[in-house]
Parts: structure tokens; C-alpha cells; sequence
């Protein structure tokens, strides 16, 4: 980029490759927001329902677009043969927040996806609204998804090791979801961070410094 030509990030990630790459230039961040509806439909307060298992008949859900052959191909059809109701979602949704509110596990897997294209996860909205919903969280940690996911306590690694491993852990996860789930207060505070009203008050702080950098100019 030429000298002076601000750069607003949308994650840490960005940031990150932008300070590398163009450190003399007026540099920002501002994440995405999660859209309203997610944190005023998602179903997080419904996780502890002992009933659970009627309220959530799907065991775990898998969106196809930019998850891994390794999910598609290898885990998708172990779980299946362990008798594990798995959605694999495609095309149009009419509502994609009552299908998450609708499932126990939520399986998300971009690196090898975002690595054959050449670029990276930008920010990687689909966990956090995962984890809006009451779904125990698996993916991995390319890349902007490491900015707002903690392996092991907001989430939890896809991937990890072998095969036997991810079927071993997936499914304890859908015998006890409330086990696996972070802490609520935790989820509340990260999902707070990133709603609109809270971002729409970092837009208001870094247009004005970009205002005073004109009047500079």
C-alpha cells in the first residue's frame, strides 16, 4: 500500500499481516459484528434443559461450505456408523439460527479449506454463533478464528491427533453437552464483544481518528 493509506482490520489476524507488511501505514481495528438476531434467538439459555435431547435432535451439525475433506469424508461417516444423528447442512437455510438452536455439536474446519485458497480466515463468524446457540464448539484455529477461541475452554480442537480421538471426544460431547460448554459468563462477555451496539462504539472512536488524520493531511 502507498504511505498514509489507513488499513481498518477486521481481526487481530489481519492486523497482524498489515502491521508486518505495511507498519508505516495509520493502522485499526474493528472485528465483526454478530448479527441481533443470534444473540436474541440463540438458545443459550435453554442448554441446561434436562430435555434436551428432544429439544436438540440433531446430535452434530456440519455446514458444508469450506469444511475439510478430513470432516466430510473421514469423521462425518465414523460418527454416523456410531449411531450419531449428523446434519450436513447446504444450500439456502430459512433459519439458520433455529437449526443451531437445534443441534448439540457444531463441527467447523476452514484450515485446509482457506489453505488451498491461498488466504486466510478472515474473522470466522459461523463458532461464535455456534456458541450463541448452546452448541458445544469442535474446529480448528487458523488464522482470525485463534482471536476470539480458546482450545479447550471456549472450544475444542478438531483434528486433535487421530480419528479414534475426535469420535472418542464428539460423542462425549453429545452425551453431556453441558460438560463441554464454556462457562457462561465467559460466553456472555465474548458475545457481548462482539455484538452490534458494542462495535458500532469502536466504529464512532476510529472515525474520528481517521477524521483527524485528514485534517492532518
Amino acid at each position: 500500500l502507498p504511505p498514509g493509506i489507513p488499513v481498518v482490520a477486521v481481526s487481530r489476524n489481519t492486523l497482524g499481516y498489515w502491521g508486518d507488511r505495511a507498519p508505516r501505514n495509520p493502522l485499526f481495528w474493528v472485528p465483526n459484528a454478530l448479527e441481533s438476531q443470534w444473540l436474541e434467538r440463540g438458545a443459550r439459555s435453554k442448554s441446561a434443559n434436562p430435555d434436551e435431547a428432544v429439544e436438540r435432535p440433531i446430535d452434530v451439525l456440519v455446514q458444508r461450505r469450506k469444511s475439510s475433506p478430513y470432516v466430510l469424508k473421514q469423521l462425518v461417516p465414523a460418527l454416523q456408523a456410531q449411531g450419531l444423528r449428523v446434519e450436513v447442512q447446504s444450500g439456502w437455510v430459512e433459519d439458520l439460527v433455529d437449526l443451531f438452536n437445534r443441534s448439540k455439536v457444531y463441527l467447523y474446519d476452514s484450515a485446509e479449506y482457506w489453505r488451498g485458497h491461498g488466504v486466510t480466515e478472515g474473522f470466522g463468524l459461523p463458532p461464535l454463533e455456534a456458541l450463541a446457540s448452546g452448541c458445544v464448539v469442535f474446529c480448528s484455529f487458523n488464522h482470525a478464528l485463534a482471536d476470539t477461541l480458546t482450545p479447550g475452554e471456549t472450544a475444542h480442537q478438531i483434528g486433535q491427533g487421530t480419528l479414534e480421538n475426535d469420535l472418542m471426544r464428539i460423542a462425549a460431547a453429545v452425551a453431556s453437552p453441558g460438560q463441554w460448554r464454556p462457562d457462561s459468563l465467559k460466553i456472555e462477555q465474548l458475545l457481548m464483544d462482539c455484538s452490534e451496539q458494542r462495535l458500532c462504539e469502536r466504529w464512532r472512536v476510529v472515525l474520528s481518528q481517521l477524521d483527524e488524520l485528514g485534517a492532518e493531511g
